[in-house]
């Protein structure tokens, strides 16, 4: 079979490389801009899984942060009600001085039940977060699905200018034949 010769071109970066003259090399693929999109969709993809995965990981430690402070503090509370309970009992005291106690002991249930709310939140955070990974990837799915399909595509029409340069490098070789035989 006919092998084309060598070549050697000037590239835009100012270098030297060795082509061979052919149909297929001078053939640019049409698609070639929409593949390097949907290549930069999936690397986008990609990465905002990862930032999903990232954020779902910190709402996680988060939530046991808050869940680690919501049962000291649990345990707590009482033990300090009491010994604040402690402290005022078998003592005279003022009507004044017993409403600070219990407002004091009203602020800790306050916090006790503050502390629930941001554990509830905390919780929504990483459901929330849990989505947008889902979502994340889906979409990285999708993207490598499509990136997929137009390389499927480039990968049938290089076979395709293959057998074209293939049927071209026969058509000259039957005609230099024919023009060796005359």
């Amino acid at each position: 079979m006919f092998a084309p010769r060598p070549r050697r071109e000037r590239t835009l970066r100012g270098d030297y490389s060795t082509t061979h003259e052919s149909r297929s090399v001078s053939k640019k693929y049409a698609l070639q801009d929409l593949l390097k999109v949907r290549e930069l969709r999936e690397e986008a993809a990609s990465k905002a899984v990862a930032k999903a995965q990232d954020k779902l990981k910190a709402c996680e430690q988060y939530l046991e942060k808050k869940r680690k402070e919501l049962a000291d503090y649990k345990e707590w509370r009482p033990q300090e009600e009491k010994r604040m309970y402690d402290k005022i009992m078998k003592k005279e005291i003022s009507q004044e001085k017993l409403r600070e106690v219990k407002a004091d002991i009203a602020v800790l249930r306050d916090r006790e039940v503050a502390i629930e709310k941001e554990v509830e939140e905390a919780e929504v955070a990483v459901q929330e977060a849990e989505q947008g990974l889902q979502k994340a990837k889906d979409d990285h799915k999708a993207s490598m699905r499509e990136l997929e399909k137009i390389k499927e595509h480039k990968d049938i029409w290089i076979e395709e200018a293959k057998k074209e340069e293939e049927f071209a490098m026969d058509k000259e070789l039957e005609e230099f034949r024919k023009h060796e035989i005359e």
